[in-house]
Protein backbone atom coordinates (compact mmCIF):
# COMPACT_ATOMS: atom_id res chain seq x y z
CA UNK A 1 0.00 0.00 0.00
CA UNK A 2 1.09 3.40 -0.54
CA UNK A 3 1.73 5.66 2.45
CA UNK A 4 1.09 8.97 4.09
CA UNK A 5 3.21 9.53 6.94
CA UNK A 6 0.79 10.72 9.84
CA UNK A 7 1.13 13.68 12.01
CA UNK A 8 2.50 12.87 15.28
CA UNK A 9 -0.06 15.64 16.82
CA UNK A 10 -3.08 14.92 13.87
CA UNK A 11 -6.34 13.50 14.83
CA UNK A 12 -8.37 11.45 12.80
CA UNK A 13 -10.18 14.16 11.44
CA UNK A 14 -7.47 16.01 10.78
CA UNK A 15 -5.75 13.23 8.58
CA UNK A 16 -9.23 12.23 6.71
CA UNK A 17 -8.51 15.83 5.84
CA UNK A 18 -4.79 15.39 4.30
CA UNK A 19 -5.66 12.11 2.50
CA UNK A 20 -8.75 14.01 1.26
CA UNK A 21 -7.20 17.11 0.14
CA UNK A 22 -3.94 15.30 -1.09
CA UNK A 23 -6.24 13.18 -3.23
CA UNK A 24 -4.05 10.24 -2.20
CA UNK A 25 -2.70 8.05 -4.10
CA UNK A 26 -1.08 10.08 -7.20
CA UNK A 27 -3.64 13.12 -6.98
CA UNK A 28 -6.57 11.05 -8.38
CA UNK A 29 -8.25 9.55 -5.07
CA UNK A 30 -11.91 10.77 -4.56
CA UNK A 31 -12.44 13.79 -2.66
CA UNK A 32 -16.59 14.36 -2.37
CA UNK A 33 -18.18 12.42 0.38
CA UNK A 34 -20.06 10.31 -2.11
CA UNK A 35 -17.15 9.55 -4.34
CA UNK A 36 -15.54 8.99 -1.34
CA UNK A 37 -18.41 5.77 -0.25
CA UNK A 38 -18.78 4.58 -3.60
CA UNK A 39 -14.91 3.75 -3.60
CA UNK A 40 -15.42 2.17 -0.46
CA UNK A 41 -18.22 -0.27 -1.84
CA UNK A 42 -16.54 -0.75 -5.39
CA UNK A 43 -13.62 -1.94 -3.10
CA UNK A 44 -15.63 -3.75 -0.86
CA UNK A 45 -17.11 -5.97 -4.21
CA UNK A 46 -13.75 -6.70 -5.47
CA UNK A 47 -11.51 -7.87 -2.24
CA UNK A 48 -14.20 -8.02 0.75
CA UNK A 49 -13.71 -5.38 3.54
CA UNK A 50 -16.38 -3.02 5.31
CA UNK A 51 -17.77 0.43 3.49
CA UNK A 52 -18.59 3.39 4.96
CA UNK A 53 -21.51 5.92 4.13
CA UNK A 54 -20.86 9.28 3.16
CA UNK A 55 -22.44 10.75 6.31
CA UNK A 56 -20.07 8.82 8.29
CA UNK A 57 -17.22 10.30 5.95
CA UNK A 58 -18.34 13.96 6.64
CA UNK A 59 -18.76 12.82 10.86
CA UNK A 60 -15.49 11.96 11.03
CA UNK A 61 -14.08 14.71 8.87
CA UNK A 62 -15.71 17.15 10.40
CA UNK A 63 -14.55 15.87 13.91
CA UNK A 64 -18.17 15.51 15.05
CA UNK A 65 -17.54 12.16 15.29
CA UNK A 66 -14.16 11.79 17.29
CA UNK A 67 -13.17 8.41 17.74
CA UNK A 68 -14.86 6.08 14.87
CA UNK A 69 -14.97 2.11 14.55
CA UNK A 70 -12.34 0.64 13.17
CA UNK A 71 -14.24 -1.14 10.33
CA UNK A 72 -14.99 2.90 9.35
CA UNK A 73 -11.53 3.31 9.31
CA UNK A 74 -10.47 0.36 7.62
CA UNK A 75 -13.13 0.84 5.02
CA UNK A 76 -10.95 4.65 4.19
CA UNK A 77 -7.51 3.04 4.83
CA UNK A 78 -9.12 0.83 1.55
CA UNK A 79 -10.25 3.91 -0.28
CA UNK A 80 -6.96 5.68 -0.09
CA UNK A 81 -4.32 2.77 -0.20
CA UNK A 82 -2.63 3.44 2.90
CA UNK A 83 -2.45 1.25 5.98
CA UNK A 84 -5.16 1.97 8.63
CA UNK A 85 -2.12 2.66 11.57
CA UNK A 86 -2.50 6.00 8.93
CA UNK A 87 -5.38 7.08 11.70
CA UNK A 88 -4.20 6.00 15.15
CA UNK A 89 -2.34 8.30 17.54
CA UNK A 90 0.94 6.99 19.40
CA UNK A 91 -2.22 6.37 22.26
CA UNK A 92 -3.08 3.45 21.23
CA UNK A 93 -0.01 1.51 20.32
CA UNK A 94 -1.81 -2.41 20.96
CA UNK A 95 -4.25 -1.99 18.50
CA UNK A 96 -1.94 -0.32 16.03
CA UNK A 97 0.66 -2.14 16.14
CA UNK A 98 -1.52 -5.33 15.24
CA UNK A 99 -2.66 -3.77 12.06
CA UNK A 100 0.71 -3.09 10.81
CA UNK A 101 1.37 -6.80 11.49
CA UNK A 102 -1.93 -7.88 9.60
CA UNK A 103 -3.36 -4.83 7.73
CA UNK A 104 -6.44 -5.17 9.16
CA UNK A 105 -8.16 -6.17 12.47
CA UNK A 106 -9.70 -9.76 13.17
CA UNK A 107 -13.07 -10.59 11.94
CA UNK A 108 -16.13 -10.51 14.10
CA UNK A 109 -15.78 -14.05 14.57
CA UNK A 110 -12.62 -13.71 16.12
CA UNK A 111 -13.43 -10.88 18.63
CA UNK A 112 -16.60 -13.10 19.85
CA UNK A 113 -14.23 -15.99 20.63
CA UNK A 114 -11.86 -14.42 22.27
CA UNK A 115 -14.24 -12.27 24.34
CA UNK A 116 -16.14 -15.10 25.44
CA UNK A 117 -13.64 -16.87 26.74
CA UNK A 118 -12.47 -14.31 29.07
CA UNK A 119 -15.95 -14.03 30.12
CA UNK A 120 -15.93 -18.38 30.50
CA UNK A 121 -12.72 -17.80 32.62
CA UNK A 122 -12.88 -14.48 34.72
CA UNK A 123 -16.30 -15.67 36.67
CA UNK A 124 -16.77 -13.66 40.07
CA UNK A 125 -16.16 -16.22 43.17
CA UNK A 126 -19.59 -17.89 44.09
CA UNK A 127 -21.62 -16.43 40.73
CA UNK A 128 -22.31 -16.40 37.37
CA UNK A 129 -20.00 -14.94 34.78
CA UNK A 130 -20.21 -11.01 34.72
CA UNK A 131 -23.50 -9.83 33.02
CA UNK A 132 -22.94 -7.55 29.83
CA UNK A 133 -24.24 -4.97 31.70
CA UNK A 134 -22.24 -5.05 34.47
CA UNK A 135 -18.73 -5.62 31.39
CA UNK A 136 -20.48 -2.59 29.65
CA UNK A 137 -20.80 -0.60 33.45
CA UNK A 138 -17.07 -0.73 33.86
CA UNK A 139 -15.97 -0.21 30.55
CA UNK A 140 -17.84 2.95 30.03
CA UNK A 141 -16.95 4.12 33.84
CA UNK A 142 -13.38 4.78 32.38
CA UNK A 143 -14.33 7.30 29.45
CA UNK A 144 -14.87 4.06 26.46
CA UNK A 145 -18.50 4.52 26.12
CA UNK A 146 -20.52 1.16 25.29
CA UNK A 147 -23.83 -0.38 25.94
CA UNK A 148 -24.70 -3.30 27.33
CA UNK A 149 -26.48 -4.47 23.69
CA UNK A 150 -22.77 -3.96 21.90
CA UNK A 151 -21.18 -6.23 24.51
CA UNK A 152 -24.09 -8.67 23.61
CA UNK A 153 -23.19 -8.11 19.79
CA UNK A 154 -19.66 -8.59 19.99
CA UNK A 155 -19.84 -11.83 22.21
CA UNK A 156 -22.58 -13.12 19.50
CA UNK A 157 -20.30 -12.07 16.31
CA UNK A 158 -22.50 -9.76 15.12
CA UNK A 159 -20.40 -6.36 15.37
CA UNK A 160 -16.98 -6.24 14.08
CA UNK A 161 -16.49 -1.75 14.74
CA UNK A 162 -15.52 -1.54 18.40
CA UNK A 163 -13.30 1.55 18.92
CA UNK A 164 -9.47 0.86 20.02
CA UNK A 165 -10.72 2.49 23.09
CA UNK A 166 -13.60 -0.24 23.95
CA UNK A 167 -11.05 -3.03 23.18
CA UNK A 168 -8.79 -1.35 25.31
CA UNK A 169 -11.01 -0.82 27.99
CA UNK A 170 -12.33 -4.73 27.96
CA UNK A 171 -8.64 -5.90 28.16
CA UNK A 172 -8.02 -3.97 30.98
CA UNK A 173 -11.67 -5.28 32.53
CA UNK A 174 -10.37 -8.64 32.12
CA UNK A 175 -6.96 -8.36 32.92
CA UNK A 176 -5.27 -9.35 29.86
CA UNK A 177 -3.31 -7.18 27.47
CA UNK A 178 -4.50 -5.04 24.81
CA UNK A 179 -2.96 -6.77 22.10
CA UNK A 180 -5.40 -9.92 22.84
CA UNK A 181 -7.97 -9.07 20.69
CA UNK A 182 -6.10 -7.98 17.59
CA UNK A 183 -3.03 -9.88 17.84
CA UNK A 184 -3.28 -13.88 17.17
CA UNK A 185 0.53 -14.70 19.05
CA UNK A 186 -0.15 -12.53 21.65
CA UNK A 187 -4.08 -14.03 22.25
CA UNK A 188 -2.38 -17.24 22.10
CA UNK A 189 -0.16 -17.13 24.82
CA UNK A 190 -2.93 -15.63 27.16
CA UNK A 191 -4.89 -18.50 25.60
CA UNK A 192 -2.72 -20.57 27.42
CA UNK A 193 -2.54 -18.77 31.08
CA UNK A 194 -6.35 -18.73 30.76
CA UNK A 195 -6.70 -22.58 30.11
CA UNK A 196 -4.12 -23.30 33.66
CA UNK A 197 -6.25 -20.63 35.21
CA UNK A 198 -9.80 -22.73 34.22
CA UNK A 199 -8.17 -26.02 35.38
CA UNK A 200 -7.17 -24.97 38.96
CA UNK A 201 -10.34 -23.23 38.98
CA UNK A 202 -12.23 -26.39 38.24
CA UNK A 203 -9.66 -28.69 40.51
CA UNK A 204 -10.11 -26.42 43.40
CA UNK A 205 -6.38 -27.22 43.81
CA UNK A 206 -4.88 -24.21 45.61
CA UNK A 207 -3.14 -26.52 47.93
CA UNK A 208 -1.78 -28.63 44.95
CA UNK A 209 -0.36 -25.75 43.66
CA UNK A 210 1.57 -24.64 46.79
CA UNK A 211 3.14 -27.67 47.51
CA UNK A 212 4.48 -27.65 43.68
CA UNK A 213 5.72 -24.59 43.96
CA UNK A 214 7.56 -25.31 46.77
CA UNK A 215 9.29 -28.11 45.02
CA UNK A 216 10.81 -25.91 41.94
CA UNK A 217 14.13 -24.86 41.80
CA UNK A 218 14.87 -20.79 41.38
CA UNK A 219 15.15 -21.14 37.42
CA UNK A 220 11.97 -22.84 37.56
CA UNK A 221 10.44 -20.24 39.64
CA UNK A 222 11.59 -17.77 37.82
CA UNK A 223 10.37 -18.75 34.49
CA UNK A 224 7.01 -19.20 36.11
CA UNK A 225 6.86 -15.55 37.60
CA UNK A 226 5.49 -13.91 35.04
CA UNK A 227 2.38 -16.58 34.56
CA UNK A 228 1.88 -16.11 38.29
CA UNK A 229 1.58 -12.54 38.16
CA UNK A 230 -1.02 -13.15 35.00
CA UNK A 231 -3.00 -15.39 37.21
CA UNK A 232 -2.81 -13.10 40.20
CA UNK A 233 -3.89 -10.23 38.11
CA UNK A 234 -7.18 -12.54 37.09
CA UNK A 235 -7.93 -13.34 40.57
CA UNK A 236 -7.82 -10.09 41.83
CA UNK A 237 -10.62 -9.09 39.13
CA UNK A 238 -12.73 -12.06 40.40
CA UNK A 239 -13.36 -10.92 43.63
CA UNK A 240 -14.17 -7.19 42.65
Amino acid sequence: MGEVAPSDRGTIAQRLDGLIRARHPDGHGPSSYEDIARASREYAQRHGGPTISHQSVCNIRSGKVTNPGVDSLQALANVYGVDITYFFHRAEPAVADAATRTGRLPSAATLAARLNELFSVSQPNGRPEYSAAEVAAAVTATGAEITAGQVEALRAGARSSPTPAQLRSLADFFGVPSAYFTDDDVAARVSEDLAILRAFKDVGARQIALRAVVELDDEALSALAPMIEHLGKASRRQRM
